[in-house]
C-alpha cells in the first residue's frame, strides 16, 4: 500500500514538474520574445530589466538615441539650403523616414511606460493566464519552429540595417559616386569625424525604422501560432466525439477569451505604431514611385536611382508584410467559426447552449485583430483595398 502511495505522489511530482517546465518554455521574456527583445533593447525601444541602477543608464541611452534621431532630421532638413533642386527628392524621401523613425521611438517610449503603456501588464497576463492554460489544456506550440523564424527575422532586420549602413559608407568613401546627398555629411564639410557622425546616426535611425516592425511582425506570428494551435485543438475535439460539444467547451471559452484579450492589450499599443507605419510608408512608395516614373532620371547617377529602387522596396515590403501577419492574426482569431457550425446541439443542456451562443457571439460580433489607429482592423480586404490604391496610383502615373 505504501509502495502505491509512492508511486502515486512521484507521478503527481513528475507532472507538476513536466508542468513546469512547459510553463517556462511559454514565457513571453524569457523564452518566446526572447531573442526580439534583445533587439528592442538595443534599439532602446524596450527595458526589460527593472532595477533601478538599470533604469537609469537606460534612460540616459534612451535620450541619447532621442538626440541622435532628432540631430538627424535638423542635419537633413537644413541640408536643403546646399544641395541643388533635382536632388531634393532624395533628401525628401531620407528626411520623411527620419521623421517616420523619431515617432516610432516615442511611440515605443508610450508602450512601455508603466502608466501609459500596456505591453508589461500584456506580458504579466499572458504568463499568470494565458500560458497556464495552454499548459492545462495541452495546446501544442511549436518552441522551435517559432524560435528558428524569430530568429531568421531578426537577421533578415539586421540585414536591410547593414544593406543601409554600408550604402552609406560606399557613397562617403567616393566607390558608389555621390548618390543620395541625404547619406553624405551635408551641410558640413566631409571630414573623418563627420563621417563617422553620420553612420552612427544612420545606424540609430535604421534600428528604429526597422527593429520595432519586426517586434510587431513576431508578436502577430506568435498569437496566430496560438489561434492556429486553439483550432486544431477545438477540430481534434469535435472529431473525436462526433462533433458532439466538447466536454472542455466552457474552459476553451474561456482561454479562446482570454487570447482576444491579450490582441485586445496589444493592440492599444500597436494601433498607434501601425497607424504611423502605414501613414509614413504608403506616402513615401506613392512619393517614390512619382519620382521614378515621372522625374526625368537624367539627372541622377546609378547609385541614385539603385538608392530609389531600394527604398521603394523597403518601403512597400514593410507595409505587406505589417498587413499579412495582422490579418493572418485576425483570419486565424475567427477561424474556429467553421467548427462551431457543425457542432451536434440535440440532447444538450441550456447551460452548455447558452455557453455555446456565447462563444459564437463573441466570434461574430466582434472583430478580434491590430487596427490603424483604432480606424479599422486589418484584414485580406484591407490588403486588397492598398493594392489597388498603389495599381491605380500606377496606372495614372504611367498613362499622364
Amino acid at each position: 500500500m505504501e509502495d502505491l502511495n509512492d508511486s502515486k505522489v512521484v507521478r503527481i511530482e513528475k507532472k507538476e514538474n513536466d508542468n513546469k517546465n512547459e510553463l517556462k518554455k511559454f514565457n513571453i521574456k524569457e523564452t518566446c520574445l526572447k531573442h526580439i527583445l534583445v533587439a528592442m533593447t538595443i534599439s532602446g525601444c524596450y527595458n526589460g530589466n527593472g532595477r533601478n541602477c538599470y533604469k537609469i543608464c537606460f534612460t540616459v541611452y534612451r535620450v541619447f538615441i532621442f538626440l541622435a534621431l532628432l540631430a538627424f532630421i535638423v542635419k537633413t532638413a537644413s541640408g536643403f539650403a546646399y544641395i541643388k533642386k533635382s536632388e531634393y527628392y532624395g533628401h525628401a524621401v531620407v528626411l520623411g523616414w527620419n521623421i517616420s523613425g523619431i515617432i516610432t521611438f516615442l511611440l515605443t517610449l508610450k508602450m512601455n511606460h508603466s502608466m501609459f503603456g500596456n505591453q508589461e501588464r500584456t506580458f504579466e497576463f499572458w504568463n499568470t493566464t494565458v500560458a497556464p492554460q495552454m499548459v492545462d489544456l495541452g495546446i501544442k506550440f511549436d518552441h522551435l519552429s517559432f524560435r528558428r523564424k524569430q530568429i531568421i527575422l531578426c537577421l533578415v532586420a539586421t540585414v536591410i540595417i547593414a544593406l543601409v549602413v554600408l550604402g552609406c559608407v560606399l557613397q562617403l568613401t567616393g566607390i558608389l559616386g555621390s548618390g543620395n546627398t541625404a547619406m553624405l555629411t551635408i551641410p558640413f564639410e566631409k571630414t573623418p569625424l563627420t563621417c563617422f557622425v553620420q553612420v552612427v546616426l544612420l545606424i540609430i535611425g535604421t534600428f528604429q525604422a526597422n527593429i520595432p516592425y519586426f517586434y510587431m511582425i513576431v508578436i502577430c506570428y506568435m498569437l496566430t501560432h496560438c489561434f492556429n494551435g486553439f483550432n486544431q485543438y477545438l477540430d481534434a475535439e469535435m472529431s473525436h466525439d462526433a462533433c458532439r460539444m466538447p466536454q472542455t467547451m466552457q474552459t476553451l471559452c474561456q482561454y479562446y477569451t482570454n487570447l482576444c484579450k491579450v490582441v485586445a492589450d496589444f493592440d492599444k499599443d500597436f494601433r498607434y505604431l501601425l497607424g504611423n507605419i502605414f501613414f509614413w510608408n504608403i506616402t513615401l512608395s506613392l512619393f517614390i514611385l512619382y519620382v521614378i516614373l515621372r522625374v526625368e532620371m537624367n539627372n541622377f547617377e546609378i547609385i541614385g536611382i539603385m538608392a530609389y529602387i531600394f527604398w521603394l522596396l523597403l518601403s512597400m515590403g514593410i507595409v505587406v508584410a505589417m498587413s499579412v501577419f495582422a490579418a493572418l492574426v485576425h483570419e486565424a482569431a475567427h477561424a474556429p467559426l467553421d467548427n462551431i457550425y457543425y457542432i451536434n446541439v440535440q440532447d444538450i443542456t441550456l447551460e452548455k447552449l447558452a455557453q455555446l451562443n456565447l462563444f459564437l457571439s463573441k466570434l461574430t460580433g466582434t472583430q478580434v485583430g491590430f487596427s490603424t489607429s483604432g480606424l479599422l482592423i486589418i484584414t485580406k480586404e484591407f490588403i486588397l483595398t492598398i493594392a489597388g490604391v498603389f495599381l491605380t496610383y500606377f496606372a495614372v502615373l504611367y498613362i499622364l
